[in-house]
């Protein structure tokens, strides 16, 4: 029997609905969905909630357990695995998920947010931010269907302005480089969005690893907005919220008319709206930036060459020590340090992808004494340019 949900107002009412969540509460995603459920219940809907918290949790057993205890429903507010959709489609219950197509009239599958548009809102806030030599896109490690999504939109609003976009990948098969050797890669200044918030706080930590400033030199924008990672990081992290509450109000609407017998009409709307949240990770590009952008570019092209900071500022007919300057406004690293950092990274690519010996690798590099390039190599990393081959092939 289809009962109806009850304003809490209303005397003589029928027992509460009884509903089944299951939700990822380990996941930002769901703790947000979940709190859209939970605004529907206190607007006066009267639900008895059974929370299961994990995807784990949600198996066969507890699916039958459910309906005996006379469950009316089951909502469950991420992707279910194909083993649970089958066990929630033999329940014959009103079912409602995200991101699975249905595989009866009894389910509904309920949008996912337009990850496109989330990668597009990072893009566009960095091209407000002033004119980056690179921009950079952190995957989530498992690559899922949704980094993906993000990374097609962040790219296609790059192109849109001829941007430069380069992606991490961790995969051996792909690239040898860490996300440390990754970062002091990219061309400075750089702007790099990370697929969620995990990621661009271990985006923030590899440059502190490797002196990299954040936002001066990499700006850094995550998603989900999830404040105990964004508050935690140094400089606080920018993010972009998708209505993930409103997802959820949504999604319980919807079940809550299923049980009715009613065929259900679904807001697109909060599964289209993101917002940015800007904090310290990402910054206006300085007015300085301009002569040290030319700068970096000059160093980034001859350095192996072996120019030294006074080639960098002559080419750019400015003194020495205002080239110093610059660099100091900006929290950046010496030039003369950039130039040494772009050297020795072409001396570990060169150590891990060829059998050239040492000296010709040190000319190639752009170090005009092998022997000071070995003690610095082993200074820097701990480990002799010679070690370092043995472990990379």
């Amino acid at each position: 029997m289809k009962r109806k949900s009850r304003d809490l107002s209303v005397v003589g009412s029928p027992e509460p609905r009884k509903v089944t969540v299951a939700v990822k509460m380990m996941n930002t995603t769901g703790r947000q969905r979940l709190r859209g459920v939970y605004r529907y219940i206190a607007e006066g809907h009267d639900w008895d909630v059974h929370l299961i918290r994990t995807e784990e949790e949600l198996d066969e057993n507890a699916i039958r357990q459910a309906v005996r205890e006379g469950t009316d429903g089951f909502l469950v507010l991420y992707h279910p695995a194909t083993a649970t959709l089958d066990a929630l489609k033999d329940t014959g219950m009103p079912v409602a998920t995200f991101s699975a197509p249905p595989r009866s009239s009894h389910m509904l599958c309920l949008p996912d947010e337009d990850n496109r548009r989330i990668g597009a809102i990072a893009a566009e806030h960095f091209l407000s931010l002033g004119r980056f030599r690179s921009f950079g896109f952190v995957p989530d490690e498992n690559e899922l269907f949704w980094s993906r999504q993000r990374l097609d939109g962040f790219r296609r609003r790059l192109g849109r302005e001829a941007r430069r976009l380069m992606v991490y990948s961790h995969r051996p098969a792909e690239s040898t480089q860490t996300l440390d050797e990754w970062l002091l890669a990219l061309p400075k200044p750089a702007a790099v969005m990370a697929a969620w918030d995990y990621r661009a706080a271990q985006v923030i930590s590899a440059c502190r690893h490797v002196g990299i400033a954040v936002p001066m030199q990499v700006t850094v924008c995550g998603m989900d907005n999830d404040e105990f990672i964004c508050d935690s990081t140094s400089p606080r992290l920018t993010s972009i919220l998708a209505d993930r509450d409103g997802q959820g109000y949504a999604a319980v609407t919807a079940l809550d008319a299923m049980i009715d017998g009613q065929r259900p009409r679904i807001d697109p709307t909060p599964f289209r709206t993101a917002q940015l949240v800007v904090r310290g990770s990402t910054a206006p590009l300085a007015p300085a930036t301009s002569l040290v952008e030319r700068a970096l570019a000059f160093a980034e092209e001859n350095a192996l060459a072996g120019i030294d900071a006074a080639d960098v500022a002559s080419h750019l007919g400015v003194s020495r020590r205002l080239l110093d300057l610059r660099f100091k406004q900006l929290s950046i690293p010496s030039i003369s340090s950039t130039l040494t950092d772009r050297r020795l990274a072409e001396v570990k690519r060169l150590l891990s992808t060829t059998s050239f010996p040492l000296d010709r690798i040190a000319a190639l590099s752009g170090f005009r004494n092998p022997d000071s390039l070995r003690n610095l190599f082993r200074r820097r990393f701990g480990i002799s340019m010679r070690a370092y081959r043995g472990k990379s092939c």
